[in-house]
């Protein structure tokens, strides 16, 4: 291959190279990694109009779900597919009405509440709380993971730019 060949190439990979650098730190310096906040669990968060705070949190097989709503059992439309279900109990006051963009993580896992679940469990709970349903099911997690899962593996994810605001699910939560 001829040398002037050799060059060229060899002066367009760093032009490309360089270009990406650039472009990385740009975006960097225009969108910088959220601000992270995190809520110790059962400390009260102010959130729009009111506060909340998280009372308790847990993880069901659907057969437990229904012992504890067997109104649940006669529900159109609820087709629990999960092999579980975490269920997050929000206290709240003031003017929060609904949290449907809220969600749960696991590391590099998240997911978003079960909007049919939310909507039938809505009616059988009291005023000032909320119950945030989200599935998990096993292809998800590997199985080691899932056989030792408990409530400190997730947190509750309320917003995640321009600051990350994350509720504690339990006292010690694992990072």
């Amino acid at each position: 291959m001829n040398r002037i060949l050799k060059y060229g190439i060899a002066a367009a990979i760093l032009a490309v190279l360089l270009t990406g650098a650039w472009g990385i730190r740009k975006v960097n310096r225009d969108y910088p990694a959220p601000e992270m906040k995190i809520i110790p669990f059962q400390e009260r968060l102010s959130w729009g109009n009111g506060t909340l705070a998280v009372q308790s949190a847990v993880i069901l097989t659907p057969e437990e779900l229904f012992g504890l709503y067997p109104e649940l059992k006669n529900e159109k439309g609820l087709d629990l597919t999960a092999d579980r279900i975490l269920i997050v109990t929000l206290a709240f006051d003031g003017g929060i009405k609904s949290l449907m963009n809220a969600a749960l993580e696991a590391g590099a896992w998240g997911n978003a509440i079960d909007q049919p679940l939310y909507g039938a469990l809505r009616p059988l709970t009291e005023a000032g709380v909320l119950l945030l349903p989200f599935d998990l099911t096993p292809d998800r997690f590997s199985p080691e993971k899932w056989a030792s899962m408990t409530v400190s593996d997730f947190q509750l994810i309320l917003s995640v730019y321009p600051q990350k605001t994350v509720l504690c699910l339990e006292k010690e939560m694992k990072e």
